[in-house]
């Protein structure tokens, strides 16, 4: 558990802060750049927006509960790459895909949903996007409204700070993201405006 991290963190004679404990979250500072250390877990109950985890020893099932391929993937200290579910080669193909079932990790948390752009915009490649992400996105479009203003603009003001986003805005536009966001009267030529205010 993260309070066990807590300890063995103070023991060694360095700063834990705990960041995000309910979490796993645990900030150590180490030659003054914190570092986040989380402990592996596994989701109980998810409502589209928060998530009530339980601890586990699994590497498998921590990496099951995450949201994209290549942010499953772990290294361990003799430099091992562990890749459950592929995630190296979508990285090298330029795809963004979902582990598992789109659907069901969208369903977890909506915020998946813009997160898919702001990832497609990094790594994806000039090919079509996945198509089953693509589909679970427009099917739970609805889900975006629960979600705070803070967090739609902390995803989509990291989304506007990636280089040539161009296609991924005309991508959301297509799908009716912005509409869902911002209302029905926001097209995808009203996200060419949202970039310039954003300059």
């Amino acid at each position: 558990p993260p309070e066990a991290v807590v300890v063995a963190v103070e023991a060694a004679g360095l700063v834990a802060i705990p960041t995000g404990l309910a979490h796993g979250t645990v900030s150590v500072m180490v030659d003054g750049e914190r570092v986040e250390v989380t402990t592996l877990r596994r989701d109980v109950v998810t409502d589209g927006r928060h998530a009530t985890v339980a601890w586990t020893d699994d590497w498998r099932e921590d990496a099951a509960r995450r949201d994209f391929t290549f942010n499953a993937m772990s290294l361990d200290r003799a430099g091992v790459v562990h890749d459950c579910f592929g995630g190296l080669d979508d990285l090298r193909a330029g795809r963004v895909r979902f582990v598992g079932r789109a659907a069901e990790r969208i369903a977890e948390d909506r915020l998946r949903i813009l997160r898919y752009f702001r990832f497609l915009a990094r790594f994806g490649s000039e090919g079509a996007p996945d198509a089953e992400a693509v589909g679970a996105i427009g099917a739970d479009l609805g889900g975006l409204s629960a979600l705070s203003a803070e967090r739609v603009w902390s995803e989509l003001r990291r989304l506007f700070e990636t280089p040539a986003i161009g296609p991924v805005v005309g991508l959301m536009g297509r799908l009716g993201v912005f509409g869902a966001l911002f209302g029905p009267s926001l097209r995808a030529e009203g996200a060419g405006l949202l970039l310039r205010l954003e300059a």
